[in-house]
């Protein structure tokens, strides 16, 4: 992770699995959804810089401990104004839905409690909808659970990217554009959420 510069910018955190971390051509190359945030906020004149903490493989009940870890090392929360939540993926194929989606509001309650509000993110569809007819029945669910516990929640804005990236619909040029392979994402794909994200960021500003 980035280190933190002393000045007037405000942080924010990209708390998440490979997702976050920008992973695709095989992990040889990294290209997080953050660069692309941070670039609309210097085109839009806004000081505010995302940090990435992404890490590949991670599930939700590691990411539970490690946030943990990282909010109480050196005042963490003092130094950022908002957190991005983006988990859930490397979950889907062993864990129930309930757990999940349990996972990931826990994560974003811990940060609310910590002072700082969240951006939680649904999870949207991929090449895996399609391989396995249980991952897109139980992302589903999760994304619903979410939206519908979410919005009692104060401090917590959904990202609903589920409802933006539809990869079921696309044709086959669209998906090589933004899919590197059956879940990550190319650097366009990852633009792509960065923006969405963004949108959503400066909505809520």
């Amino acid at each position: 992770m980035q280190n933190i510069d002393e000045d007037s910018t405000k942080y924010i955190l990209a708390f998440g699995d490979s997702l976050t971390k920008g992973y695709y051509n095989f992990g040889l190359k990294y290209h997080p959804y953050s660069l692309r945030i941070n670039k609309l906020f210097e085109e839009n004149e806004l000081d505010f810089k995302v940090i990435e903490s992404g890490v590949n493989g991670e599930g939700t009940e590691k990411m539970l401990k490690r946030i943990k870890t990282f909010f109480q090392g050196e005042n963490f929360p003092l130094k950022f104004s908002l957190v991005i939540i983006y988990a859930g993926a490397n979950d889907l194929g062993s864990m129930s839905y309930e757990k999940i989606a349990e996972n990931i509001l826990s994560l974003n309650k811990y940060v609310i409690e910590c002072g700082l509000p969240t951006i939680l993110v649904t999870l949207p569809q991929s090449q895996c909808d399609i391989m396995y007819d249980f991952y897109g029945e139980k992302r589903i669910k999760v994304n619903e659970h979410l939206r519908k516990v979410a919005i009692e929640i104060e401090k917590l804005t959904i990202c609903d990217l589920d409802n933006h990236i539809r990869f079921i619909s696309m044709d086959n040029k669209e998906r090589k554009k933004y899919w590197d392979d059956h879940i990550h994402f190319t650097p366009l794909g990852y633009d792509l959420i960065g923006e969405y994200i963004f949108n959503t960021i400066k909505k809520n500003l």
